[in-house]
């Protein structure tokens, strides 16, 4: 009995809030019902008041260009062709050069001369005491131009009056362009000779229009005194020993008559 009791109550505990919670929510008007929100389509929400339909957007309009008209170009007038006739060139003289010629010393050497002895100079003693000497240049000579060098003639002069040059004068008759032609010249230096140790020289060329000079320096042994004076002081020794040796020997010859037994 306290069972079925007890079963009783339980039942009336769980089923009291359902009973109490169907009498609040009784009302048609507050409830929706099921079928009803079945029934609604989408149609019908467009239709009615709650949901308005957004406006549908319409493209705008593309906008077309509008061709422009093409511009024709303005014609322009030709112009008239005149005739002209060509100048007519006129012939530039060019002024000829002439071919000439061109010298120069290729080369220069100098050998001195050995002067013979005989008595005319002492037997060699002269030269040593006067400070003569005699050298021979040899030279070349080169046409370096653009021509032929026609009678070419070589003159060889001496700035100094006491250096004599023999034949100073020489015909190198022609010279060919590009040719070298030897020459020789004999130089003396003589007595009295006080210029500078190198002897100045001046060679000149010579040929048709063309004229070169040539200074040139020519290297000789200078004079020395001293051996004019070392020359003499031998010979006044040699002179007193001489004189000596001749008053020793007379000098005997008295004292060996002075002692001589009769």
């Amino acid at each position: 009995m306290i069972k079925k009791f007890a079963a009783f109550i339980v039942t009336i505990i769980l089923f009291l809030p359902v009973y109490i919670m169907a009498g609040l929510y009784d009302n048609d008007d507050d409830l929706i019902q099921v079928d009803t929100v079945e029934e609604q389509s989408t149609g019908s929400l467009l239709n009615s008041t709650i949901v308005k339909p957004a406006p549908t957007a319409v493209p705008a309009p593309t906008a077309k260009p509008t061709p422009k008209p093409t511009p024709k170009p303005t014609p322009i007038p030709k112009k008239k062709s005149v005739y002209r006739p060509a100048p007519t060139a006129i012939p530039t003289t060019v002024p000829t050069v002439a071919a000439l010629p061109d010298f120069q010393v290729a080369s220069l050497s100098v050998e001195e001369v050995v002067i013979n002895k005989n008595s005319a100079n002492y037997y060699g003693m002269l030269p040593m005491l006067t400070g003569e000497k005699k050298l021979r240049l040899t030279m070349a000579i080169e046409n370096i131009g653009l021509g032929l060098a026609n009678n070419t003639i070589a003159e060889l002069r001496a700035a100094h009056p006491r250096i004599v040059i023999t034949e100073n004068i020489k015909d190198l008759q022609t010279i060919l362009k590009g040719e070298k032609k030897e020459l020789y010249y004999n130089v003396e230096r003589i007595t009295g000779y006080d210029g500078p140790v190198n002897i100045q020289l001046t060679l000149k060329l010579t040929s048709g229009t063309v004229e070169k000079t040539f200074p040139l320096e020519v290297f000789a042994e200078p004079f020395n005194p001293m051996m004019i004076y070392a020359i003499l002081a031998g010979i006044i020794l040699l002179i007193i020993i001489i004189i000596l040796i001749i008053l020793k020997s007379s000098g005997k010859k008295k004292k060996s008559k002075d002692y001589t037994l009769e």
